[in-house]
């Protein structure tokens, strides 16, 4: 997949619509299993832990590489805002699959812990969306500095809004009788997804999309749980095979085709930061051994 990939883009293949599409569906299947793997009753017990931490480390996170954006590479608050959003988000790709092999063998299911981990996960990721959605619109964009502003709110209630819904005809499309009952609910759940995902991005409410994605599954799975559905043996199955099958080559292709010049700019800005770090850090630990031996001088 990989050579495959880069073969592709050394051709001169230009594909990034596709590229992008493929991207998102790997992004709406991965959120979709994690709503899937939501317990009910242990997100209800750890609601306040959950906000706690997908909040608190995000925004820490993110002014920690502001600031140091802002004062090591001479850039403007507002890029060096926007550099702090996309760092600080988590890579749903790679924390919710190993998650996922941690569940299964039984580590932490007692305590909700892969509960806890996967609803901070969607939580960070949409804020991180939402911010950078926000500054690129500040930035870039024509509209007002309150309407802008006002895109936070407006993508987070739209995303919930749109998951409950979407949750709810779920419940009921296709017929419990029906004997593909499982994979059309699945199809339905991540056509639903893919659905939110483009069309909140093409709306300016980039945030609202993995918010209404994992909500939507959430809601199915509760509705599911009440119809008396064996979960663990029926939609969730049915997910992993879909993730193991079709969306690890998705994601795997899609980073391998990123345009050299960008990978070596990226490099470039990289390697730069890290020396700017390390020239400091080696410079106030020099200082402190001249303090140290001024004090032992004194």
């Amino acid at each position: 997949m990989l050579f495959c990939a880069t073969w592709l883009d050394c051709d001169g293949f230009a594909y990034c619509e596709v590229a992008f599409c493929c991207r998102k569906i790997a992004l709406v299947v991965i959120f979709t299993r994690a709503g899937l793997d939501l317990d009910p009753v242990a997100l209800k017990k750890l609601y306040c832990r959950v906000l706690f931490l997908a909040l608190v480390p995000w925004c820490t996170e993110a002014a920690v590489i502001a600031t140091t954006v802002h004062y090591l590479l001479n850039l403007p608050w507002s890029f060096a805002i926007l550099c702090g959003s996309i760092i600080a988000a988590v890579a749903p790709a790679v924390v919710v699959p190993c998650l996922f092999r941690l569940r299964t063998k039984g580590y932490g299911v007692a305590k909700g812990i892969p509960t806890l981990i996967i609803a901070v996960a969607g939580i960070d990721d949409a804020a991180s969306v939402i911010a950078f959605g926000v500054g690129t619109s500040m930035l870039f964009g024509s509209n007002s500095v309150t309407y802008d502003l006002l895109l936070s709110p407006v993508s987070i209630v739209a995303g919930i809004l749109y998951g409950l819904i979407w949750g709810f005809i779920v419940k009921y499309v296709p017929e419990r009788s029906d004997p593909y009952v499982v994979p059309l609910r699945i199809l339905m759940l991540t056509g639903g997804g893919l659905l939110a995902v483009l069309g909140f991005e093409r709306s300016s409410l980039e945030g609202a999309g993995p918010l209404a994605v994992i909500i939507s599954s959430f809601t199915s799975i509760y509705f599911w749980t009440k119809q008396g559905w064996n979960i663990e043996d029926e939609p969730r199955l049915q997910v992993k095979a879909l993730h193991k099958n079709v969306i690890e080559a998705l994601v795997i292709t899609g980073y391998a085709r990123e345009d050299i010049s960008k990978r070596q700019s990226l490099i470039m800005a990289g390697i730069g930061l890290r020396e700017e770090c390390f020239s400091h850090g080696l410079f106030y630990t020099s200082m402190s051994h001249v303090l140290e031996l001024a004090l032992l001088v004194v």
